[in-house]
């Protein structure tokens, strides 16, 4: 868990986490990221090195999901149905009654025989034999309003070993939409765990512990990922929101590290009381109100806690410091003019010294040193 208000530096902790964990054979990530905050290390290291930056929602994206292709085995017919049971229960407000179960179940099994280009919800629709089923899933489909996300012929998502979704767009949409693809991105990421290193990142994840139907996922992720050598990371700037979700005791006992970001309104009566759940001391507090911003973070884990400060270099925060929406956009600038090019154009920019360290730290599993930092 890392915890801590906006501005404190999870951005760049994220980044550094993500960057750091390619450093394992076969290493799969997928992140979910808010504010482009994973854009400039995602496009540095490029798709030609297993990297892909998706905007979701975004009007010019070309990212479209087909969450009822992978039907083949019983495991995934059956998440499946829970899965189209989410959608109604989103769009109706109550659960589904038996005969609905039983008709969404059928029309799962007939796609399930159906080439998997003929598995869209708009196939669905047509073989679903009840009209509550049909009239709710019929939102997600192109008569629908959500239907350019959803209703997809074939899946837009690859199988590239790091892969961020930021999710600005997305969550500007309603509840009813966002929960439906984050559920499908995330099953889309589990059933590619084999046992290879994994890391599942989820910026504002308040998204999640708000909502009735994501808290169960969320118990579940913590529960089972690890079983799969997959770490789960959940960041957020509401402690309240965690502290309210139900989730406590399972974040404290499954998380078994945290980080907490600087918070001047740490020691204050209401905010102290939320890091005393977390199990923190009154010293420990004091420390978080004082540490200093975008530089120290609170560390708690099996091995001690302390106080770190992760002293980046002008390469690595290059890369991993960058949110600010005009550099960003000065970025996607260079981008466009330079090609595979711009992340040595933006270093020599920036004064580095050995401008190509950045292009030659985002190939896998390298240890170059830049700037006596280990990239």
């Amino acid at each position: 868990m890392i915890f801590g208000p906006t501005r404190a530096g999870k951005s760049t902790a994220l980044a550094l986490i993500a960057a750091q964990f390619r450093r394992y054979p076969r290493a799969r990530l997928t992140s979910f990221d808010k504010g482009n905050s994973l854009w400039a290390l995602t496009n540095a290291i490029g798709e030609k090195f297993g990297a892909r930056h998706y905007d979701v929602g975004a009007d010019d994206s070309r990212l479209a999901f087909c969450p009822l292709q992978h039907v083949d085995g019983p495991s995934d017919r059956l998440w499946a149905v829970d899965w189209v049971e989410i959608c109604f229960h989103l769009q109706t407000s109550r659960e589904r009654s038996p005969q609905e179960h039983r008709a969404i179940e059928d029309a799962v099994k007939q796609l399930a025989e159906a080439p998997r280009n003929a598995r869209s919800l708009t196939n669905f629709c047509s073989a679903v034999q009840n009209e509550a089923v049909r009239d709710a899933m019929r939102v997600y489909t192109l008569d629908g309003v959500t239907g350019h996300l959803l209703d997809a012929e074939e899946d837009g998502l690859d199988t590239a070993p790091f892969r961020v979704f930021e999710l600005d767009n997305l969550m500007r949409m309603d509840d009813k939409v966002v929960i439906p693809v984050m559920t499908y991105i995330i099953r889309q990421f589990q059933r590619s765990l084999d046992g290879s290193p994994a890391m599942l990142i989820i910026d504002e994840a308040w998204v999640m512990f708000q909502s009735p139907i994501m808290r169960p996922l969320v118990r579940e992720w913590l529960l089972t990922l690890g079983k799969a050598n997959c770490v789960v990371i959940l960041a957020t700037q509401s402690l309240s929101q965690a502290a309210e979700s139900g989730l406590l005791p399972i974040l404290i006992e499954s998380c078994a590290t945290k980080i907490y970001l600087p918070n001047p309104e740490a020691s204050h009566a209401a905010t102290r009381k939320l890091y005393e759940d977390f199990g923190l001391n009154e010293t420990e507090i004091k420390a978080i109100s004082e540490a200093q911003r975008q530089r120290q973070y609170y560390v708690c884990s099996f091995d001690g806690r302390r106080m770190i400060d992760l002293g980046l270099g002008r390469t690595t925060l290059a890369f991993a410091g960058v949110s600010d929406k005009d550099k960003l956009r000065h970025l996607a600038g260079l981008k466009r003019e330079h090609g595979d090019e711009w992340p040595r154009v933006w270093l020599e920019e920036l004064g580095c010294a050995e401008p190509y360290y950045a292009v030659t730290n985002s190939l896998p599993h390298s240890t170059v040193k830049a700037e006596k930092e280990t990239a």
